[in-house]
């Protein structure tokens, strides 16, 4: 697997820009756009969305919407799905690459509901902060 530098540089040449431009805190669709997809493309190669996080200084639910929004995108966009997998191709084995690219909505909520008890003590372990659990348990059936 390669490192997400590696992953970021390679990916900031293929989209005709830098890395510095893509880890720059300013916000535009462009930019934005083009930082979620270094998001999935180190998420599909391995890397953990916390790792990613971590090395572009965002939350990790940051990347995590990234990813979806990528994902959604390229349900719609048969061009942007060939380019992605394209780079991927490039950046990793084939077998480091997960096996769901494109997942559906079930998918997702099925992922959520199997990392809700880390949600519950995410939120009971946030200061100041208190949540039903009836009410979050209730967002996930």
């Amino acid at each position: 697997m390669r490192s997400i530098p590696n992953i970021v540089e390679y990916t900031a040449k293929n989209l005709n820009t830098t890395v510095k431009i893509l880890t720059w805190k300013k916000q535009n669709a462009e930019r934005v756009r083009n930082r979620w997809i270094c998001f999935y493309v180190c998420w599909m190669v391995g890397h953990s969305k916390l790792s990613i996080a971590k090395w572009f200084k965002k939350d990790h639910t940051t990347i995590m919407h990234g990813i979806w929004q990528i994902r959604q995108q390229m349900e719609q966009d048969k061009d942007l799905k060939k380019f992605i997998n394209g780079i991927l191709s490039e950046v990793s084995d084939e077998e480091d690459i997960k096996t769901v690219r494109i997942g559906s909505n079930e998918e997702i909520i099925e992922a959520l509901r199997v990392q809700r008890l880390d949600i519950i003590e995410q939120v009971r372990k946030y200061k100041g902060y208190t949540l039903n659990e009836t009410l979050i348990n209730k967002m996930f059936k």
